[in-house]
């Protein structure tokens, strides 16, 4: 275990409900009333039982409000998927990290409520956006970070999916010179889904804008969850399918002040 809000959870072997039970108890003892993320090493697990992945649901299902993201650590690929496949039953913030350090990152991040873009690359070549504002000192860093993911992609090109329900209009030079600078440097990037407000006409008129005018039709704009599920798919493997299915299920971030 780690110190306080910074609880670890470290699996070895072959996991049994009895041993996970006790590991999870810990955790419950270390945290009493507080809230933090969750770092899980299974590193060095070798299997698990049917019934420990069940207890491991349960209790996360029970403390989504205390616990807000859960990162596990394992190279195994399968067990991304499985991993994936927890996050959606338990409707917990749950994704899986090849080593220890990008995990304690995510885990114990501030809360990425505040931010005005966000992006993470949790499965292949997936690229996650969150973007509530734009503003031109966010744009070169986003850059930047898209650069490097497509990099490792180079032959296959990426696929981003851009939840902007929680977007709030900007000024329209701000917002066109945002746009632009994007869009030279979006090469490499076989299809962007962008996800709109639904519950401002404005905002959403002002993305629909920018996208029809970019007229790129790999870029496309969407309010239905289950169209751009249909869309984005036709270009992702079926774990990066479980991965997007999990980012879209997760709540729309909130609106900027």
């Amino acid at each position: 275990m780690a110190t306080l809000r910074k609880p670890v959870v470290t699996l070895r072997g072959h996991l049994t409900s009895a041993a996970l039970q006790g590991e999870l108890a810990r955790v419950d003892s270390l945290l009493g009333g507080a809230s933090s993320g969750l770092l899980v090493d299974a590193s060095q697990m070798t299997g698990y039982d049917d019934t420990a992945r069940a207890l491991f649901v349960a209790w996360n299902a029970e403390r989504r409000q205390q616990i807000p993201r859960v990162a596990i650590v394992t190279e195994r690929t399968l067990w991304r998927v499985v991993i994936a496949a927890m996050s959606l039953a338990s409707k917990q913030e749950m994704s899986a990290f090849a080593d220890r350090s990008s995990a304690e990152a995510w885990a114990w991040a501030e809360a990425d409520a505040g931010a005005s873009i966000t992006l993470h690359v949790h499965t292949g070549r997936l690229a996650e956006l969150r973007i509530r504002r734009l503003a031109l000192g966010d744009v070169p860093t986003l850059i930047q970070r898209i650069s490097e993911h497509r990099q490792r992609f180079r032959s296959q090109g990426i696929v981003a999916i851009v939840d902007m329900r929680g977007f709030r209009t900007t000024s329209q030079p701000v917002f066109d010179r945002c746009l632009a600078m994007l869009q030279r440097n979006n090469s490499g990037v076989v299809r962007i889904a962008v996800l709109v407000p639904t519950d401002d006409a404005l905002a959403a008129a002002q993305i629909t804008r920018a996208l029809r005018e970019a007229e790129n039709p790999q870029r496309q704009a969407f309010r239905d969850v289950a169209a751009v599920k249909s869309w984005l798919g036709q270009e992702l493997s079926e774990t990066e399918k479980t991965r997007l299915a999990v980012f879209l299920h997760e709540a729309a971030p909130a609106r900027a002040a």
